[in-house]
């Protein structure tokens, strides 16, 4: 590597590094293993946690310990500025993991879907890909930022699954595509879980075609899964009106399995779970009921689970229901709008906002979520929503195109 920030000595570098905002510090570590090694030192992430934490009075626990995680999650607890690009009306948008933070997915619906690939940084589309004529069913991200597999898609009427590779210029590629009639849940290196619309659960390699099943077994009804969690020892399948809790299998031998706990919380608009925590968005029968709506956040150590906390919220019409928790109790959602009565004959529209929390965590040594509102879209037309947990950035969709980026 020839270029002169790379020669200078590395106390030259500390010093200009510390001028850097997180999210460059974190693509500088991608360029090169100096630059890899450089940015994981103590005195980087003690400088970054005092310019961008501490003198911005940002909640963050006061010990030395990981200071690069505490100063990411600090971050992502408080949205400053928002870019956007547009293209055609969003039915799901997604952050691609890994690959220097730099791409995001979009899957649009028309006549036949289409996933587009857009450079972030830049705004503008780098790809697309689709199969003329086909609608998808699903489409997950891999959480390997390792694996050769991308992503996988379902594609509706041929009920296939299509894996595909992203190469370093934002191309998609098909890898190889296998005949179920199922759609994809969560994707982890070689292993997808992938589910029906009631009852079954599929887990399976598709390198070397092992496979198990996961049934709930009950009535027929209509129970689409919403999340698959893989954790160790267990996996939990989160569906619209059931949880079920199973054992890790080490070998896929195509044995069908029956789950070690169940429990319901009735139907649910939403939900997100991470290994250790569940946070639910109760369903209502009418969305412009005056009572208050509810998120509930429950402790997944125990079955029956233990709620630990909650927050009201108004109901409200929505196109996007999704809830997104990270790890370290911080949540996004979309809050509707408030239809506020202005006369006996005429309603006041009001707008959708973006809503943020942390709940008591680390994050939030206290004994209430801290909730905030972070941006408004007076068009009330969110469609797609996702949560970079890791940088704090979070994306919105809309009908009529438009991407929005929430960043710091």
């Amino acid at each position: 590597m020839n270029d002169a920030p790379y020669n200078l000595p590395d106390d030259v570098l500390i010093y200009i590094i510390a001028f850097l905002p997180v999210p460059d510090i974190l693509l500088l570590r991608q360029t090169c293993k100096r630059f890899n090694a450089l940015t994981r030192l103590h005195i980087i992430w003690t400088n970054a946690f005092k310019l961008d934490i501490l003198s911005n009075d940002y909640p963050a626990p006061i010990d030395d310990t990981d200071l690069e995680q505490h100063t990411l999650h600090a971050l992502s607890s408080d949205w400053t500025s928002e870019t956007s690009f547009t293209g055609s009306p969003v039915s799901e948008v997604k952050f691609i993991p890994g690959r220097q933070y730099k791409w995001l997915l979009t899957v649009s619906k028309g006549i036949w879907s289409v996933l587009t690939i857009w450079d972030i940084a830049r705004g503008h589309k780098s790809s697309e890909w689709s199969p003329r004529g086909a609608l998808f069913t699903g489409v997950k991200l891999n959480t390997d930022t390792e694996s050769e597999t991308s992503m996988a898609v379902a594609l509706d009427g041929s009920q296939r699954i299509v894996l595909l590779h992203l190469d370093d210029d934002g191309r998609l590629h098909e890898i190889r595509s296998f005949d179920i009639d199922f759609r994809p849940v969560t994707l982890t290196g070689d292993i997808v879980a992938l589910s029906d619309n009631f009852s079954k659960t599929l887990i399976y390699n598709w390198k070397n075609n092992e496979r198990a099943y996961l049934d709930e077994g009950g009535d027929m009804q209509y129970d689409h899964c919403i999340q698959i969690v893989f954790t160790s020892p267990t996996i939990l399948v989160i569906r619209a009106r059931s949880i079920n809790l199973y054992f890790t299998m080490p070998f896929l031998h195509g044995q069908t399995h029956s789950p070690i706990a169940s429990h319901s919380f009735g139907w649910v608009d939403g939900a997100s779970a991470t290994p250790t925590s569940i946070l639910i968005r109760s369903e209502s029968d009418n969305p412009w009921t005056s009572e208050l709506n509810s998120f509930e956040l429950y402790s997944l150590s125990s079955f029956p689970l233990t709620l630990t906390s909650k927050i009201s919220s108004w109901h409200g019409a929505l196109r996007c229901t999704d809830v997104i928790l990270g790890k370290r109790g911080t949540a996004v959602w979309i809050r509707p709008h408030d239809r506020a009565m202005v006369s006996h004959w005429e309603e006041h529209d009001g707008c959708e906002t973006l809503m943020a929390a942390i709940f008591p965590s680390p994050l939030n040594p206290t004994a209430q979520p801290c909730v905030r509102e972070v941006c408004s879209n007076p068009l009330n037309n969110w469609t797609a929503l996702d949560y970079d947990k890791e940088l704090g950035r979070i994306a919105l969709g809309s009908g009529f195109g438009k991407i929005t980026i929430v960043q710091l």
